[in-house]
């Protein structure tokens, strides 16, 4: 994606510095102009941009509406680190393998189903299949929002959840 100011010329200097800060469900970007002059002579403005995040495809960790290997390799890079990052996905406290398998399994666009009408549809490809039943069963437990799997929304991942993704089974509508 390509941020551009909605005022800009190239006499701004946009994108001078940059500024990205990254915590779960607070991602924002601050990008300096400082030669923008609209306001008064060389003045300056930074723009504020809201990253799109969210619970629709928790395993696109670089926002651009794919889970590939790109998202993959930062769950690699972050393999074993503890406390509050995006790349624990099943929100367990640590990075491990889990973590990179929900990204294996959530492979491909975000954009294939809504996550409303087909909530068991885990991974996003538009159908309730054995990659979603994975999914289930590798965060199966207690787990914290956000929580795909805790299709109940009852704060754990259970029997319930199991049976919901089964009665789901199939193409979503």
């Amino acid at each position: 994606t390509e941020l551009l100011a909605s005022d800009g010329t190239s006499a701004d200097f946009f994108g001078f510095s940059v500024s990205i800060s990254s915590t779960p469900g607070n991602e924002v970007a601050i990008v300096g102009a400082p030669f923008e002059d609209d306001s008064a002579i060389s003045a300056g403005s930074a723009y504020i941009y809201e990253l799109p995040c969210g619970p629709a495809c928790p395993a696109d960790l670089n926002y651009d509406r794919i889970v590939d290997v790109f998202d993959l390799f930062r769950v690699i890079h972050a393999l074993f680190t503890r406390g509050e990052v995006a790349e624990d996905l099943d929100g367990d406290g640590v990075v491990t393998f889990r973590d990179m398998l929900i990204v294996i399994q959530s492979f491909g666009s975000c954009d294939d189903s809504n996550p409303e009408t087909c909530p068991a549809d885990l991974n996003g490809d538009g159908i309730v299949d054995v990659p979603d039943l994975l999914l289930l069963l590798g965060s199966w437990g207690p787990c914290s929002t956000p929580c795909p799997s805790d299709l109940n929304g009852d704060g754990a991942v259970n029997v319930s959840d199991f049976l919901e993704l089964l009665a789901a089974w199939g193409p979503c509508p």
